[in-house]
């Protein structure tokens, strides 16, 4: 059982000066969540010294996106009116499977040499999107619409009432998850020391684009077209390198560290995904054992330099850029505890 979770929520918009409405615009334009729960089961067999296991199951995931639009209405109105705030929430929920195939062999007491492959179907993800179209208030556009003499205009008035607008429509689409390759060496050069290394090889590339397909109509009446996330993610490596101190046979001391590639693409990054650049992490830890209990402690440090994305990017030449530009920084302290009882 294997669950995992990543999100961000931002508030990054206001509306401009002079842009009155009725309703306010969400706290939060910018949001992400990423929940992703495995369920495998496992058998493992020794060959002589040569361990190998197996296991497979299915995997449930679900996604939420949600971001803001700037619908362009007329540019010959002033600025502030010019562009309409359009905030979109996506949500969808599938099922797929994966497998997990790994492989131990000790060489001797000192030396052992690791492998493991992690793959995964396409999960379908179904749900819904809600599009609500937020407008001003200004008497005096709308009167002008409703008097100027054009009929056709009349119906524009409601656009300027400070109403919101909302539909609902239906999406589906094939969201892929990466597969891992990885391999690990442990030396321990006496009983009470041992140093462990790991390269991890993740195929984020599986993320270029993925199609969504959409039914239902937007919040003036027009019909939903189908749409697309664009990713272009990159294959990534992480290198990792620890070492365990057993103090006695109540307390071990654990240290390590890792340098982690981003996957992703300066020209579509943007606040949903929280990697802003390759990683650094600093670890310290600790394990207490009491007879049938075991606590493992453990503190993290991730820092990621600054990256600055300047100038806006439309990959895929729809209309609408892919990028985020802005100044990206992580830094992380963060801290777990695991406590697990042997029967």
């Amino acid at each position: 059982f294997i669950p995992f979770g990543l999100g961000a929520s931002y508030d990054l918009y206001d509306y401009p000066v002079g842009f009155e409405s009725n309703y306010e615009y969400p706290k939060y334009d910018f949001e992400s969540d990423l929940k992703v729960i495995a369920s495998f089961l496992g058998v493992s067999k020794s060959f002589g010294k040569l361990r190998m296991g197996f296991s497979f199951g299915p995997y449930y995931s679900a996604i939420m996106f949600r971001n803001l639009h700037l619908v362009t209405v007329d540019p010959s109105l002033p600025v502030e009116y010019a562009q309409f705030p359009l905030d979109q929430k996506m949500e969808g929920s599938g099922y797929g499977f994966g497998g997990v195939i790994g492989a131990f062999y000790p060489f001797n007491d000192k030396f052992a040499l690791g492998f493991s492959f992690k793959g995964y179907t396409k999960a379908k993800l179904s749900g819904n999107v809600l599009l609500s179209l937020y407008t001003p208030k200004n008497d005096y556009i709308k009167n002008y619409l409703k008097n100027d003499g054009d009929p056709l205009n009349d119906s524009d008035t409601l656009y300027f009432k400070g109403n919101k607008f909302e539909s609902k429509g239906d999406v589906s689409a094939y969201m892929p998850l990466p597969s891992n390759l990885g391999f690990g060496l442990k030396f321990s050069p006496s009983q009470k020391i041992s140093i462990f290394s790991a390269f991890d090889y993740t195929f984020w590339s599986s993320l270029k684009r993925v199609p969504l397909d959409l039914s239902g109509n937007d919040p003036v009446g027009e019909e939903l077209s189908d749409d697309t996330l664009i990713f272009e993610w990159k294959n990534t490596f992480k290198f990792s390198f620890g070492t365990e101190y057993i103090l006695n046979n109540f307390f071990t001391l654990r240290a390590g560290f890792y340098y982690d590639m981003s996957p992703v693409n300066e020209s579509t990054i943007d606040p949903l995904v929280p990697d802003a650049g390759n990683k650094f992490s600093f670890n310290l830890g600790s394990g207490i054992f009491f007879k049938k209990i075991n606590i493992n402690l453990n503190s993290e440090y991730i820092y990621s330099p600054k990256k600055k994305i300047s100038g806006l990017k439309d990959v895929d030449g729809d209309g609408e850029f892919d990028n985020f530009p802005g100044e990206y920084l992580i830094n992380i302290f963060a801290f777990g505890i695991d406590i697990s009882y042997k029967f």
